[in-house]
């Protein structure tokens, strides 16, 4: 058993009771006390959650950290309240009272410090103890591995909840027994069986169909990241010298980058503060999350012009412009008698400047696309400093009147408009 009553001296434990108790020795030992009490229900909670040889090296390693960081603090709780008086110890008589409070209020702040230490420091333990609990992030070095192993998990569920409503379907004529046993035969419990034979308040039995849908659903966006995932760490990391800053973007680690060569003034601080930019003082630099959002204020803020794949960009830079219609994303040099074309596939287009290589593909204009184009060209203002105008934003028809099913000048369908 670890002695930790021993990181607390005796005589400072009893100096801290010295003014407010009358049996200070007394309250000081139960200060001794209390301290490994502490400690020793937090180790005994952190052990049950190392369960294999390398987590119990870790925890070791975590709880020494831990607790040399509340030993410290409790020992400033301690001299702290060593200074600390009663009047009904020292005697009412010229009791410093305005002098007794501040010191109070200084015993008080370490109390809280040290309570929050120990909340913080014990949730970073747990959180290091389960990293399969831990959120998994576009910059972890395992993420497409523990990705990878929940599809594996999702698509296992999807098959068992499949065996299962077929199990009951197969026989629903020979009776619940029946039922009960096929589905203890495939692994379930009793017990899960017979809740699944009890109808909801829909009257359904077995897995419910939004179960099914829901779970396919989720390993279809899984598989869609791990695919993000490998293509950003594959790119390279690109960097824009703005007037104002220097932008780094960083696929690998999903982080945007802003270095400035001073400390920036209020009001870029709170804007960044409020598109999710945060001071890191380990790299000297305001960093975010890479998205959109993100990457369109660094270069705003940074003052390095465009953003490479945005709307304005693609007109300043490249020439174009850019339609989005009916899930489709139309990039047209003006006058042209061709244009690109590539799914919208949420936002990702934006990534893929080269419009002669996949996902764009071209097509050939007909003289009533051709016009359609033009007319549009003419009334977007995507050019003048805009991301998206009334047009690229299927808000508004070429003839300016506003759209009444939310897609400018041609239909809902999936299929590439005529006209388009």
């Amino acid at each position: 058993m670890i002695e930790f009553g021993n990181d607390i001296p005796l005589d400072l434990a009893q100096a801290a009771h010295g003014g407010t108790s009358f049996v200070p020795e007394r309250r000081g030992q139960q200060e001794r006390n209390e301290y490994a009490d502490t400690l020793r229900s937090d180790y005994a909670e952190l052990s049950a959650l190392a369960d294999t040889p390398e987590k119990q090296a870790q925890l070791v390693e975590e709880f020494d950290r831990y607790r040399a960081g509340y030993r410290k603090r409790s020992l400033a709780l301690l001299h702290s309240r060593s200074r600390c008086l009663s009047p009904m110890i020292t005697g009412g008589a010229r009791f410093p009272v305005e002098r007794n409070r501040k010191r109070n209020e200084i015993a008080h702040r370490r109390l809280e410090e040290l309570l929050d230490f120990r909340t913080r420091a014990l949730a970073a333990i747990r959180k290091a103890l389960q990293p399969e609990l831990r959120p998994i992030m576009a910059s972890d070095a395992d993420a497409t591995d523990r990705l990878r192993e929940k599809i594996a998990q999702a698509e296992a569920l999807q098959e068992r909840m499949k065996a299962a409503n077929a199990a009951i379907r197969k026989h629903a004529k020979t009776g619940q027994e029946a039922q009960v046993k096929a589905l203890v035969d495939l692994g379930f419990e009793i017990r899960r069986a017979c809740e699944l034979l009890k109808p909801d308040f829909c009257g359904r039995i077995g897995f419910p169909g939004y179960e099914l849908t829901n779970n396919n659903a989720n390993i279809r966006r899984m598989k869609e990241r791990v695919v993000g995932i490998e293509k950003a760490q594959a790119t390279p990391d690109t960097v824009q010298e703005g007037k104002a800053a220097r932008l780094e973007d960083c696929p690998a680690e999903n982080r945007i980058r802003l270095f400035f060569p001073g400390k920036p003034g209020a009001e870029v601080r709170d804007r960044l503060k409020a598109n999710g930019f945060r001071w890191a003082p380990s790299l000297g630099c305001w960093q975010a999350f890479r998205n959109p959002r993100a990457l369109q204020t660094a270069a705003e803020v940074a003052e390095a012009g465009p953003r490479p794949g945005s709307l304005r960009w693609w007109a300043t830079e490249r020439g174009f412009k850019v339609f989005i219609r009916c899930g489709r994303v139309y990039a047209w040099h003006t006058g042209g008698a061709s244009a690109q074309v590539a799914d919208v596939d949420n936002g990702r287009w934006m990534e893929h400047h080269d419009i002669a290589a996949a996902p764009w593909r071209q097509i050939d204009l007909t003289p009533e696309q051709f016009h359609n184009f033009e007319a549009a060209a003419a009334d977007c203002y995507c050019y003048r400093g805009v991301d998206r105008c009334d047009f690229c934003t299927s808000m508004r028809t070429p003839d300016g009147a506003p759209s009444s099913n939310g897609s400018a000048f041609y239909s809902e369908s999936n299929e590439p408009p005529a006209v388009f």
